[in-house]
């Protein structure tokens, strides 16, 4: 190729003109995502928000039904305290299982720790995963909540289980409370 036939530099290059617009157009859709991001971040909150104004209603009108003082204070296999206001020891459970009480913070991880629902043959009816609100890092007793839904109700008696969030996977870090219930 001779230099007749090589096209002109001043046409292989952007003018400063399209530079302008390209630089234009990329903080453009940096901002549109970053709008975007900041709207999917806010629904999260939001969800979180109504979920946390859920549970402070419903524990209040717990701790209405059944006061701090009275409520079932039950002792974990490691000799930890928590409270639970809904359901009480031994009532006739129905189908979703509301349960509301207060653990130690530090029982969740990342504010939520397991709970399970057993038949009287240990068989598992429900699992679901608690949520607490308040600092799940501390060791204070923090309100909490789940819902456990089940196919079939089992006839006679059964067990609420409050697992506490063991991350670690040691045998030593498990603890749980058993809360006798009927269906």
């Amino acid at each position: 190729m001779n230099s007749d036939e090589m096209p002109a530099m001043t046409d292989l290059r952007i003018g400063k003109m399209d530079s302008a617009i390209i630089v234009i157009l990329g903080i453009l859709l940096v901002a549109t995502t970053g709008v975007g991001v900041y709207l999917w971040q806010q629904k999260i909150i939001d969800a979180r928000d109504a979920s946390i104004a859920s549970l402070q209603t419903n524990l209040a009108k717990a701790k209405n039904t059944v006061p701090k003082s009275a409520a079932p204070h039950y002792t974990s296999t490691h000799g930890v305290s928590v409270i639970v206001y809904a359901p009480l020891q031994g009532v006739t459970v129905s189908n979703p299982l509301g349960v509301i009480g207060e653990v130690p913070g530090n029982w969740s991880f990342e504010a939520a720790f397991p709970a399970e629902l057993q038949d009287s043959n240990g068989a598992t009816v429900a699992r679901g995963t608690a949520q607490v609100l308040g600092n799940w890092a501390s060791s204070q007793l923090t309100p909490f909540s789940v819902r456990l839904v089940y196919a079939d109700a089992p006839k006679g008696t059964g067990t609420l289980i409050l697992h506490r969030d063991n991350e670690s996977g040691l045998a030593k870090n498990d603890d749980e409370v058993r809360i006798p219930v009927r269906f």
